[in-house]
């Protein structure tokens, strides 16, 4: 793993973007096998490339740049397939996607504005956060359902998200210099 560029961590964050346009045709072909198999690799890859380069002590900027744009890439790219093909299903949640979406674009451009840089984030609450937010697309791509489990992980994954945007909003205006592996708010000020 010598190799700073394409180690095991950010072939997994490249995967995740090859995945996406693979997850549109799924989805335009109405391929729930694909969808579901695609969304697991998708979410898996997530959760292991930070995991494994904070493990073995790869982490770089060039990685981490990486995982954000194939998480804007897969979030933005299912923000549009959920409002073109499952939209009688996503109309019931529209006033939460657009304030999620609309604090995301915030959140980037107060980066930006700050730090001079799109500023991406690994905290907790992020981590916390996405097995519902998979759970949700999952739901509503493969199966085209609004379930009550659906509903509740919405929910779920909504507060969390809300919160994981303060704390950004937060970390961008006391950090001098962005430190994308804070983990929390809290652990910025010392209080844990």
């Amino acid at each position: 793993m010598k190799n700073k560029f394409w180690n095991i961590p950010n072939i997994l964050s490249f995967m995740r973007i090859i995945c996406v346009p693979i997850l549109v045709i799924a989805v335009i072909l109405n391929l729930k096998y694909w969808i579901i198999l695609l969304i697991l690799i998708i979410g898996l890859t997530d959760f292991f490339d930070g995991l494994l380069a904070r493990k073995f002590k790869i982490s770089s900027e060039f990685g981490s740049k990486m995982d954000g744009i194939a998480d804007m890439l897969f979030y933005y790219t299912v923000l549009a397939l959920i409002l073109i093909f499952r939209w009688n299903i996503v109309k019931l949640y529209f006033t939460q996607i657009s304030i999620i979406f609309l604090l995301s674009i915030l959140v980037l451009l107060y980066g930006y504005i700050k730090h001079r840089d799109f500023v991406q984030y690994h905290m907790y609450i992020g981590k916390a956060s996405a097995p519902f937010m998979y759970y949700c697309i999952l739901g509503i791509l493969a199966f085209a359902k609004n379930h009550i489990s659906i509903k509740i992980a919405f929910y779920i994954y909504f507060t969390l998200t809300i919160i994981a945007h303060i704390e950004k909003l937060i970390l961008i205006t006391i950090q001098k210099k962005v430190k994308p592996d804070t983990p929390s708010v809290l652990t910025e000020i010392g209080v844990i």
